[in-house]
């Protein structure tokens, strides 16, 4: 009798242990939702933060490739999302969770997890809008911050004079501010989206319109990787090193970003243009640019609105130290 009673008291914590987890689960109920979209909804996840060059792209010889219904849905078992590797890996807290350098939203997993609870059906819904992402050897973020990424190239090639900054305001929109940002996207959904629809539009469609330049593909894979990313008004820190500073990798985005849309083409502000290496190294050399980026009497603050960090402007300053090489 002692014996079983002793058995009983050790065994205790384990019984108590798995009536807690059982009772702890919280998958949510399927009855009455809606059929989770492969096309539109499962499959721009993956694209977007998952099959890019050096992960899970095509064509780059990498063993799990992530690019359409066929390949993800061997990674996964229908019904039992908890059973699925791949479901796995982006919940995973420890050991090798996916994507490595940022985790998927709560709802982007929920969206995986419904599909693989759903069947993981190849599903097409009516009205849906797959979207084909750009280029994976050219997207530059795996997440792109909005104060960081998107806010300095809208300031400089949308949020101008006479188009859609404060003052003129164009169609009702001031681009300067994350409120209109975000009333013309759809987060998530880059190809239902205006503004994503207008930065790659052609014509009359296309904006900036002629005479302005049209944003670079590397500005264009940023606000695509916003807006599939919730289009979140995040504020990123950037990433100072000192030691791996080159005017390709490091000090022309900068320029790029944030000036050349205003200082580029037939209709570059004040006649400055900056579109080249030669025409950064130009300013250095006359003074101009340590005098705008530091707002020395009598120049203005460049760029307005948005000025460069701290950050930026030390990346700056150690390239002009360097010799301004072109690197």
């Amino acid at each position: 009798m002692k014996y079983k009673i002793y058995l009983m008291i050790l065994f205790l914590p384990v019984i108590f242990l798995v009536l807690v987890v059982h009772a702890c689960k919280h998958d949510l109920p399927l009855v009455g939702m809606d059929t989770v979209c492969f096309d539109s909804q499962v499959l721009p996840i993956f694209t977007s933060n998952c099959a890019k060059s050096g992960c899970h792209s095509s064509g780059g010889g990498e063993r799990l490739q992530l690019t359409d219904y066929d390949l993800l849905r061997k990674e996964v078992t229908p019904f039992h999302s908890s059973q699925s590797r791949l479901y796995q890996a982006i919940t995973a807290i420890w050991g090798n969770p996916m994507p490595p350098d940022h985790a998927l939203s709560e709802e982007q997993r929920t969206i995986i997890r419904v599909w693989i609870d759903q069947g993981a059906l190849h599903t097409t819904c009516p009205g849906g809008t797959v979207i084909v992402p750009p280029s994976s050897d050219t997207v530059p973020y795996l997440w792109a911050c909005f104060q960081r990424d998107i806010q300095p190239v809208l300031n400089s090639s949308c949020a101008i004079s006479g188009c859609h900054d404060a003052i003129t305001h164009q169609q009702g929109l001031n681009l300067s501010t994350y409120a209109a940002a975000r009333s013309i996207v759809v987060p998530n959904y880059p190809g239902e989206s205006t503004l994503y629809q207008v930065i790659t539009g052609n014509g009359e469609n296309m904006m900036p319109p002629s005479p302005y330049n049209p944003l670079q593909h590397s500005q264009i894979d940023s606000i695509y990787s916003w807006i599939s990313l919730g289009a979140l008004n995040a504020n990123c820190g950037d990433i100072c090193d000192s030691a791996k500073v080159t005017f390709a990798a490091k000090v022309w985005p900068i320029f790029q970003n944030s000036c050349a849309g205003c200082h580029s083409g037939t209709s570059a502000s004040k006649g400055i243009h900056i579109e080249n290496y030669n025409d950064v190294v130009t300013l250095v050399n006359n003074g101009l640019l340590e005098n705008v980026i530091h707002q020395v009497s009598p120049y203005p603050l460049m760029p307005p609105g948005n000025p460069l960090s701290t950050c930026r402007i030390r990346t700056i300053e150690i390239w002009v130290a360097a010799g301004t090489p072109n690197n």
